[in-house]
């Protein structure tokens, strides 16, 4: 493919407001462990994503570190939290994770690697990027997205947390796979600026809960223990980018985002089909 493989939660390159110390300690080319060899690195909204080739693996795999990967109480929660979603286990629409360990000095799990298209696209956000989605594929991704849903909360999934278009996962032959089920809990207030200085909120991941603009109400104002209606909001949102190109909604400040889903919508309240002529009402 010509370019180097890039990790499952693909996003765009803005420049980021403040550094996290150590949230990035490995290069290309360095080793993890002694046993992984890194083929490609991503720094995402929950930490370090590194692409890692194995000697006993026929394909890579990733390797993530949460946000604060030096704070002890950071790795245990991470690790609580990793641990959730290995026993998931395996779905044609769940990035399988493996395990979680230490690894010189740091928590990692270890998922599936999602390898990029010929236009390096492996994500919704990736796809969205260009443009809506046809209806007929977001209608398949939708329907994917409710069996993988549906086998993680057989298998104890209360709630993934951060549904949201570049945590839907995109294969080559078309798939949807969902990934990250609950590891956001686990990091830290995370901040992006674009070029232009403005703040990207669709990049904002609040600690402990998601990513604006894609979280529920409850969600955004600490409401108690969340539950799948807050994934199916969340999924919501993901949906209505999907069909339209556009974040559901618009807002100057984190602030802001606390009134967004009382209804302050990206285009004229309509609904996506108004937005997008193409999506069937």
């Amino acid at each position: 493919m010509g370019r180097k493989p890039e990790a499952t939660t693909a996003t765009s390159s803005p420049r980021r407001e403040s550094a996290t110390p150590g949230d990035v300690a490995f290069s290309v080319g360095d080793s993890i462990g002694g046993e992984f060899e890194i083929l490609g690195v991503h720094r995402g909204g929950m930490g370090a994503v590194y692409v890692v080739s194995h000697r006993e693996l026929d394909s890579p795999i990733v390797l993530k570190a949460p946000l604060g990967a030096d704070d002890p109480n950071v790795s245990a929660l991470f690790r609580r939290e990793a641990e959730t979603w290995i026993a998931v286990g395996s779905h044609p629409n769940l990035v399988h994770a493996f395990w979680v360990r230490e690894l010189q000095g740091r928590m990692f799990v270890a998922a599936e690697f999602v390898p990029p298209d010929e236009l390096g696209r492996n994500s919704v956000a990736d796809h969205v990027s260009h443009g809506p989605v046809p209806a007929p594929v977001s209608l398949k991704w939708t329907a994917q997205s409710c069996f993988g849903m549906s086998h993680a909360a057989d298998h104890g999934m209360v709630a993934h947390r951060d549904i949201k278009t570049a945590h839907l996962m995109i294969t080559v032959d078309g798939d949807l796979k969902i990934t990250d089920f609950r590891v956001a809990k686990a990091t830290e207030v995370e901040a992006f600026v674009l070029p232009t200085g403005r703040r990207s909120l669709s990049e904002l991941t609040v600690s402990g809960a998601g990513t604006v603009p894609y979280m529920a109400p409850e969600q955004i104002q600490g409401r108690g223990e969340l539950d799948s209606r807050a994934d199916i909001y969340s999924f919501g949102a993901s949906l209505y980018e999907m069909c339209t190109g556009k974040i559901p909604f618009q807002a100057d400040s984190p602030s802001d985002c606390q009134d967004a889903p009382l209804g302050t919508a990206a285009d004229d309240g309509n609904g996506s089909g108004s937005a997008n002529r193409k999506v069937p009402r």
